[in-house]
């Protein structure tokens, strides 16, 4: 959404042309765009503001980020976040010989020409550290208050305020509905997916003021996984040939793992040095964790029946992650940049909305499914993994239309749905049979 300050001027008003002197222009700007202020928007502005507080037990609904202002500053070609409020930028139309606004520019001018010397303001700031980066984003993390946060940094300011809005929307959703589909599983155990707590908007300060352009948010960081876990999994699955290195890879501090329920992992895997997001394939977790696999299972599909029908999103290129909170391993879903809005109708459900679970092997396939199929199975171990997952979409898309949604008219677009990604699995199955007896 555009900044009130790209508006053109109303035609009915009258237009004054101010003399500045170069002073004043040094101070206020040319006045051609306005700096706004550097106050973090509220993640309720982004979000639905008429739901309720969330039931879910120690979780609160986004709507009330922390007061502190968060704006991004480059000095020496190293990026840093601040932290301090500041006093709004002046405009053009302000009248001068107003006596706190001469105080502001006086202090403006003071910040501005200190900076000249020794680059920094009096502000506390904080050093950014890259953890990823994509070619519409970057991922940094900042320790603030002793406590890890991420700041994501993005090209396009609309692409940062797209991207965090939908992740508020999923966030919130999650935390209303989630104990309603412990009701309705019968399973008031059922872990809920951990979405990182999404923060404040990230501002850009130039020298005189702060640009009314988002360069980001913040959000809550994903604790990596023990250390002491970590290196009996690199022991077990990674060559001998690569143990020391990868103890001694800075990245074996910050390891995750990127679940990938519907691949098994490939021949090469064990050579792979990959520690930040490592993936993890449904024969390696089946093998660690063959009590957590169902339950994830039953979680996923309770998860995208909310993403898809109280959200309106396609889930396209979401992630699960095996992170820790609280000093448990525990599922996190982030990533929800490339997700769209999805239409209530049959053509679009059938393929738009199958294409996007199709292409995002972070949830379960069917047993038919080719990237499965290389796995040995006498123990029905798939096909079930599936019918949970299956049947807890089913089951919770079914409550979120009855409870929440009134946009959907035809309430077996879920089955439609489901019975559509089952046949294009099997389809193209055939297809690559069929091309190999050829």
């Amino acid at each position: 959404m555009a900044s009130t300050n790209d508006k053109l001027p109303s035609p009915c008003q009258p237009r004054c042309n101010i003399q500045r002197s170069p002073l004043e222009v040094l101070i206020l700007g040319r006045g051609h765009h306005q700096s706004s202020h550097n106050v973090s928007v509220p993640i309720q502005d982004v979000t639905k503001a008429d739901q309720p507080s969330s039931p879910t037990r120690g979780e609160t609904r986004c709507d009330h980020p922390k007061p502190t202002d968060y704006v991004l500053v480059k000095r020496k070609n190293v990026y840093f976040i601040a932290t301090k409020p500041t006093r709004p930028a002046l405009s053009v139309e302000q009248n001068l010989t107003n006596p706190t606004l001469q105080n502001c520019a006086a202090n403006r001018l003071s910040k501005f020409l200190g900076s000249l010397f020794d680059g920094q303001g009096e502000e506390p700031s904080f050093l950014l550290k890259r953890l990823a980066a994509t070619g519409k984003s970057r991922v940094y993390s900042a320790e603030i208050g002793n406590k890890p946060t991420v700041v994501k940094l993005f090209n396009d300011p609309r692409a940062a305020n797209n991207e965090l809005s939908i992740h508020a929307r999923v966030y919130n959703e999650l935390n209303e509905f989630w104990p309603l589909i412990q009701t309705l599983l019968q399973d008031d155990r059922l872990p809920r997916p951990k979405v990182p707590r999404p923060a404040s908007k990230v501002f850009h300060r130039r020298l005189l003021g702060t640009s009314s352009k988002v360069e980001g948010f913040m959000m809550e960081y994903i604790q990596p996984l023990n250390p002491h876990h970590c290196r009996v999994l690199i022991k077990k699955y990674l060559d001998p040939q690569l143990h020391e290195a990868a103890f001694k890879h800075p990245e074996f501090l910050g390891m995750r793992l990127s679940v990938l329920m519907g691949e098994m992992s490939p021949t090469m895997d064990y050579q792979t040095g990959k520690l930040q997001d490592r993936p993890v394939f449904f024969d390696q977790l089946w093998e660690e964790s063959p009590r957590w696999v169902p339950c994830w299972a039953i979680m996923m599909g309770a998860t995208l029946a909310i993403i898809h029908w109280s959200c309106g999103l396609d889930a396209r290129g979401v992630e699960f992650r095996l992170g820790l909170h609280k000093n448990q391993n525990r599922l996190w879903l982030s990533d929800f940049g490339d997700c769209m809005p999805i239409e209530w109708s049959f053509e679009f459900v059938t393929s738009n909305m199958v294409n996007a679970i199709m292409d995002n092997p972070t949830w379960p396939r069917p047993a038919t499914a080719l990237s499965l199929s290389q796995m040995s199975d006498p123990g029905r171990v798939l096909p079930q993994t599936w019918n949970r997952f299956r049947s807890a979409y089913l089951e919770s898309s079914a409550l979120v239309l009855c409870e929440g949604n009134t946009y959907v008219e035809d309430r077996s677009l879920p089955h439609r749905f489901i019975c559509r990604l089952e046949a294009m699995w099997e389809l193209q199955a055939e297809e690559e049979r069929a091309r190999g007896l050829a």
